[in-house]
């Protein structure tokens, strides 16, 4: 018996649906143990349904990974508006990040490294990236907050594999990813800065770590 098509509009508002608890769902427990019957039981819904839709948790996962990237392109676009220097812009995207962080457990980030179809979609975005963010970051130059002497092609590429190294390394899953960003990502970008741009950094690891403290006690 052949499957019943899905009105157009109908299916877009499933689809959405079906991306928003699929993104909290693996954010929450990871990929690997979250399965397409979990999904469609969380919306009460028929995996027959489901699959019409999504035909396999791959492509699944690739949906929820475009999506979040639509998502936080607007959010960056908007921050853009309220910065006028390059390095408070920077730092605030990385605020928003590691609190995205703090909500999603290390397995996640590792178990993307074993879909082939989500590696191919981030090596084609940073390639895609590179020339925008390089030419960007070569403002922070121009307006004094990185030094002149740094190649910032080499310094994308540099980050994007560490990233990439994270998302295939179980050594690292002992530490969130809100911690790795924090050692990792930010003292790269230190390295690259004037006195001036270090004050501005420094300040934002001072008020990252007050708060870290204020929410241990």
């Amino acid at each position: 018996m052949a499957k019943e098509p899905l009105k157009s509009s109908h299916r877009n508002e499933m689809r959405l649906n079906i991306i928003d608890t699929a993104i909290k769902a693996f954010h929450t427990h990871g990929v690997k143990s979250v399965t397409m019957d979990d999904i469609a039981h969380s919306l009460t819904m028929s995996k027959r349904t489901l699959y019409q839709i999504f035909s396999d948790k791959e492509e699944l996962l690739l949906a929820c990974l475009q999506q979040k990237e639509e998502e936080n392109v607007k959010t960056d676009m908007e921050l853009l508006e309220r910065y006028d220097n390059v390095l408070d812009f920077l730092l605030h995207i990385f605020e928003n990040r590691m609190r995205e962080f703090e909500v999603i457990t290390p397995n996640f980030f590792t178990e993307l490294g074993k879909y082939p179809k989500v590696t191919t979609y981030f090596s084609k975005r940073n390639r895609a990236h590179e020339d925008e963010a390089v030419e960007f970051l070569n403002k922070g130059i121009e307006q004094g907050y990185f030094r002149p002497d740094v190649n910032f092609v080499i310094i994308y590429r540099q980050l994007t594999l560490g990233l990439k190294l994270s998302m295939n390394s179980r050594e690292l899953t002992q530490f969130s990813q809100r911690e790795l960003f924090i050692n990792t990502v930010i003292p790269y970008i230190r390295g690259c800065a004037t006195l001036k741009g270090i004050e501005i950094i420094d300040r934002f690891i001072d008020k990252y770590r007050s708060a870290e403290e204020r929410d241990a006690d």
